[in-house]
């Protein structure tokens, strides 16, 4: 078993000026992707969508989106899942949203 001498770590929290009001905490970096399951959508028949956040960083942080109004369609969340891990000793994670 090997051991060093303790580090001292300062953590500051992160600076509120420039922040975009619609900040939610997560730091990393993330891209967005949207996908739906058909090209067209016929009334009464279901479509699938499904949005992913994937990339660097503590992606269980990352808020759930926020979709706008759609006043024309029925939404129902069908699930979400989160997956973690490392690669190159760095922490990532793909995080998964559907509906219907």
């Amino acid at each position: 078993m090997l051991e060093t001498d303790p580090i001292e770590v300062e953590i500051l929290p992160l600076p509120a000026q420039g922040r975009p009001e619609s900040f939610g905490g997560a730091v990393g970096d993330f891209t967005f992707t949207a996908m739906l399951d058909t090209d067209m959508v016929d009334q009464w028949k279901p479509a699938t969508l499904k949005l992913r956040v994937r990339g660097t960083g503590n992606i269980r942080s990352v808020p759930d989106p926020v979709l706008p109004e759609l006043p024309e369609f029925r939404l129902y969340e069908s699930g979400t899942s989160t997956d973690t891990g490392t690669t190159n000793g760095l922490v990532t994670g793909t995080k998964t949203y559907e509906y219907v």
